[in-house]
């Protein structure tokens, strides 16, 4: 089962505290401390529940929001969704897998 990501919260409030994870402790830990360091009060805390995040099986791509990061979703259904609002031609499901992510996607293979 994989293990709940990592957030790095600033201040006591952060509304964007969610928006970028880590799958590594270290690395949360490392980015708190670098924004502590430049004056920006950071502490790393750990999710409750593992997040899903959503590889094409055709081109092993990682969904992601325009190269900014991994994309973590609450939910399968959620990260089907999303998967279909991009609005690209040739998406293919299998269950929870997505077999293909655009038309220029090759089929996997495996």
């Amino acid at each position: 089962m994989a293990e709940p990501c990592w957030i790095v919260r600033r201040g006591e409030s952060d509304e964007y505290a969610n928006e970028r994870h880590y799958l590594a402790e270290q690395e949360a830990r490392d980015e708190a401390k670098h924004l502590t360091d430049n004056g920006e009060p950071a502490t790393a805390e750990q999710l409750t529940a593992p997040c899903i995040t959503l590889t094409c099986q055709g081109c092993g791509y990682q969904i992601d929001e325009d190269d900014e990061g991994i994309i973590h979703f609450k939910s399968i259904k959620q990260a089907h969704e999303y998967v279909l609002g991009i609005g690209e031609e040739g998406v293919v499901f299998a269950g929870d897998l997505l077999i293909r992510c655009c038309n220029d996607c090759p089929e996997s293979t495996s």
